[in-house]
């Protein structure tokens, strides 16, 4: 996880953007970053996986603690999160269930944990 998250690529300094999005270009600091040194294929699923061996989740709540891990320079949106989550409960590496109020709560099961080794 550590590794995904020091492969940042910084390139030449450019005025913010209006406009992020999780597949091409963020603008951070005033410079672009490649979300895909982030996170490489697949490396997302283990980090939402390692967040959730601390604690059971929402949604919300891991996007934000992505943003807070990769120091703000990667914010996931729900069009990439909840897709990922839906990945991993095919694969019963977690649960998901109803809360009072609509929000889901995001568990790791026992097979998630041993995946994640």
């Amino acid at each position: 996880m550590k590794a995904a998250i020091a492969r940042i690529s910084m390139r030449t300094p450019v005025a913010a953007a209006s406009t992020v999005t999780d597949t091409a270009v963020v603008v951070m600091d005033r410079a672009v970053v490649d979300v895909s040194d982030f996170f490489g294929h697949g490396e997302l699923r283990l980090v939402i996986l390692d967040i959730l061996t601390r604690d059971a989740s929402h949604g919300y709540e891991l996007i934000k603690a992505i943003e807070n891990l990769t120091g703000g320079g990667y914010t996931p949106s729900a069009g990439v999160i909840y897709p990922t989550l839906d990945f991993l409960q095919d694969q019963q590496f977690i649960t998901i269930s109803d809360e009072e109020g609509g929000r889901k709560k995001i568990a790791i099961t026992a097979n998630g944990a041993q995946w994640l080794g």
